[in-house]
């Protein structure tokens, strides 16, 4: 089974994701936790080998992926993001497409391939063409939370981006949502969420 939660920076997915995946433990089943930034092949590429190599390097692709003031730059760096993206969205879907219906075996994921979706739109990365294709090929998790969180109240948590980037954020995330099913749920009741969360892969595992 995987199940995936979504929403934006200082929501809770952690939390509930790792929830989740003790929840399904908690049944003598197995369950993974994964962090679809931290463990992808993105992350090990741009923060491991890249960043290890040249810390100053990998702090300049982010910035040109962050602002258009050099185009050049802006769209050689967003040309190779979505090739990574793209190689880690096919890698997952080789490695982890097993899991889709599975009950022996569970892949609770803290964020997922839609959260790339918002991220790229935000960034002005790719054209609606590539999206959809992009789309086309994510693996429907059996359960997807939307964790929809108040932008203000998210920032406070996450000082490290500035208001406007959640505000941006949370339309993006609504509107894509609307025509994606998923579970939605309210950050501001952790005990209501879990209980919900719980009901829900109960219900799935049967």
């Amino acid at each position: 089974m995987i199940i995936a939660f979504s929403g934006i920076d200082g929501s809770g997915k952690t939390t509930y994701a790792k929830f989740a995946a003790g929840h399904i433990q908690s049944k003598n089943l197995k369950a993974r936790y994964r962090h679809n930034v931290r463990d992808s092949f993105y992350h090990l590429i741009l923060h491991n080998v890249i960043g290890g190599v040249s810390e100053s390097s990998r702090a300049s692709i982010e910035a040109a992926l962050r602002s258009k003031g050099n185009l050049v730059y802006f769209s050689i760096a967003g040309f190779v993001k979505k090739v990574i993206l793209l190689t880690d969205l096919v890698c997952f879907n080789i490695r982890y497409g097993g899991y889709k219906g599975a009950r022996a075996k569970t892949l609770a994921c803290d964020r997922y391939f839609y959260d790339e979706i918002v991220q790229m739109k935000y960034l002005g990365l790719a054209r609606d063409k590539f999206l959809r294709f992009y789309k086309s090929l994510i693996i429907k998790p059996d359960i997807l939370f939307f964790v929809k969180s108040d932008p203000t109240v998210a920032y406070e948590r996450k000082r490290e981006y500035n208001e406007d980037y959640f505000m941006k954020k949370a339309g993006l995330y609504s509107d894509m949502y609307m025509t994606i099913p998923h579970v939605g749920i309210q950050d501001s009741d952790l005990k209501s969420n879990e209980q919900a969360i719980r009901a829900d892969i109960d219900r799935v595992l049967g």
